[in-house]
């Protein structure tokens, strides 16, 4: 049996061939890459100068993580869904440049940022300290129960809360309690006051109770009564601070 040779080959099947070649490149061109998969162990690495995107049906960036070519920065970038920049974690990384931390309202402000020119702590937001007068506490009791001295409200943020104080017995027989209260119920342990004179004292950092929505508004109150004598028991709140649960041993 004999070998057919190319020139058996006639030009007309090499067009065929060749607009077969054709259609299958097009439609890997037109192809999805990717539809669905999964990485195991050793994960997904990204080299330096590459990039994970995630872009809508408008060709908008929502997301993405690595280099951006257009501005030079390395990090990470979340946008919400209609575009509006959510958070950044970016920097150059060039001639010390760490970046920076931030998230954004939907007008482009910062809502939180760190502080990078100390290297710790907040930049953004901008939180008030409390402070009161050195002085005399003038809001005072009798009472032997509970009476409440200073109230105000309080955003629920931190899961403790840590109060700084003037009190005072004014006579060295009077004796009295102050305490914290949330909503009515206890914060803290019961602060004993015995002195004649007004000293400073603390409450806390005392974990506050976990049934409270995050961001509603609960009532504080700080509470004085007398115990013993004859004498009133003052209390002067210079200020009651939201900490972190780490604090509240």
């Amino acid at each position: 049996m004999g070998v057919i040779g190319d020139n058996a080959v006639s030009s007309g099947d090499i067009m065929r061939r060749l607009r077969e070649l054709e259609k299958q490149v097009e439609q890997l061109n037109a192809a999805r890459r990717l539809e669905s998969a999964s990485i195991g162990r050793g994960g997904l690495v990204i080299k330096d100068g590459g990039a994970l995107r995630v872009v809508d049906e408008d060709g908008r960036s929502i997301a993405w993580f690595g280099l951006n070519a257009d501005t030079g920065q390395r990090g990470v970038v979340l946008r919400r869904a209609g575009g509006a920049l959510a958070f950044a974690a970016y920097g150059t990384g060039e001639g010390g440049d760490t970046g920076f931390v931030a998230l954004y309202d939907l007008a482009g402000q910062y809502i939180v940022t760190d502080d990078v020119a100390s290297g710790r702590g907040l930049a953004r937001p901008y939180i008030p300290v409390p402070m009161g007068e050195v002085a005399v506490p003038t809001a005072t009791t009798t009472s032997s129960t509970f009476v409440d001295l200073a109230s105000g409200l309080w955003p629920v943020q931190h899961p403790a809360l840590h109060a700084y104080l003037l009190v005072r017995a004014d006579d060295g027989s009077t004796t009295g309690e102050v305490r914290l209260t949330l909503d009515g119920v206890q914060v803290g342990d019961v602060l004993s006051v015995t002195a004649g004179q007004y000293t400073y004292a603390t409450i806390g950092p005392a974990p506050t109770p976990g049934i409270y929505p995050f961001g509603s508004l609960r009532t504080l109150a700080m509470q004085a009564r007398r115990t013993a004598g004859s004498g009133s028991i003052g209390v002067r709140v210079l200020t009651v601070v939201g900490v972190e649960s780490a604090l509240a041993v």
